[in-house]
């Protein structure tokens, strides 16, 4: 019997910085070395198996797209401290070994489709290649066996025969989007990666494909769903990740209510958020009264919470010198719930 801890995704540890570019930032690291780094992911930890879809929230520019094409294996990373596995196996080793067979059994829904799509192809050549991806013959392809099949994902995702005989020029955005979902689908994968899915399309259709990712979960296909929509993650996902600048700020398992007893403060601003939103006539939260544009002043080299300078509680007099010089650890609740933030000091730390 396969060992079930060894199925499925599980990322330790990633950390990944972007060096400058520039030559003269390149020369000033030759002093200092940290020098114009961007960090984009710092100790993040995330766990995937399979039938289980695992929310990942936060704001654009966070590091969420990222960590998505880590794990795809778009982007490498040679550090010795991150690891990325994939049923048990470190992810560079597999690709190393068997590329295809990995790309059979992950797929990924990108959030721009345009990444996706070949201009030079007609839809339909694209979209034919997902029964080659998942191992049917070419013959069996070409004689119309899948015909069926095909023409019933097309009506699920409000698209004809005649749009798969367009080019990706002839297409409007909803329709790219909706074409590189239907490849997904009709491939089959064990795992699915979708970063901002439901991006561009109308809310009849969002409903339709969330649908068929319900259908395709309890088959066993796990996802990492990427969103912004906090009411669409907390209806699908099991566990939900929240990410602030690189760092994974809160984790926990998604209750009825889709709230977690103890939140992280910028999961209630996304709450807030949310909320705020759906009813627009209302006066704007409290806690959202302090959340403005982030400034860029602060980077992963500062002490202290990253949070600090757009939290709300961060003005306690009692908090207040913590939050700016102290980076807050990764602590866990009686519920599992994970998160790093000064206010909940009580809990048990991580080891």
């Amino acid at each position: 019997m396969p060992d079930v801890l060894n199925r499925g995704f599980e990322v330790k540890c990633l950390t990944v910085d972007f060096l400058p570019t520039r030559l003269a930032d390149q020369v000033k690291r030759l002093r200092d070395p940290q020098h114009g780094v961007v960090r984009a992911l710092h100790n993040v930890c995330l766990r995937i198996e399979p039938g289980q879809a695992v929310g990942l929230l936060g704001e654009s520019g966070c590091g969420k797209s990222t960590l998505a094409r880590h794990m795809m294996g778009l982007i490498s990373n040679d550090s010795a401290e991150s690891q990325i596995l994939f049923n048990g196996e470190l992810l560079k080793d597999l690709i190393r070994r068997d590329e295809t067979e990995f790309r059979k059994t992950v797929q990924m829904i990108f959030q721009h489709p345009d990444t996706f799509l070949n201009p030079r192809l007609l839809a339909k050549d694209m979209i034919m290649e997902a029964f080659e991806i998942r191992g049917e013959c070419k013959k069996d392809i070409r004689s119309g066996k899948f015909d069926k099949e095909l023409h019933e994902a097309l009506d699920t995702l409000g698209l004809t025969i005649e749009d798969l005989e367009k080019t990706s020029e002839q297409l409007s955005g909803g329709e790219k989007k909706r074409m590189s979902i239907l490849r997904v689908i009709l491939s089959k994968p064990r795992f699915v990666i979708a970063d901002e899915p439901f991006s561009g399309l109308d809310v009849s259709y969002r409903n339709r494909i969330l649908k068929q990712f319900e259908l395709l979960k309890e088959s066993g296909v796990g996802f990492l769903l990427i969103s912004h929509d906090f009411n669409v993650t907390k209806s699908f996902c099991d566990d939900i990740c929240v990410m602030y600048k690189g760092q994974i700020v809160q984790q926990y398992k998604n209750p009825a209510s889709g709230v977690p007893e103890a939140t992280h403060p910028y999961t209630e601003v996304l709450i807030a958020a949310n909320e705020y939103l759906s009813r627009c006539n209302d006066p704007l939260p409290q806690i959202m009264s302090k959340f403005k544009p982030e400034l860029g002043q602060r980077d992963w080299r500062h002490a202290g919470c990253p949070f600090e300078d757009r939290c709300i509680y961060s003005d306690d007099v009692e908090m207040t010198q913590k939050c700016k010089q102290d980076t807050p650890e990764v602590r866990r609740d009686l519920t599992g719930n994970e998160m790093r933030c000064h206010r909940y000091v009580e809990l048990e730390k991580v080891q």
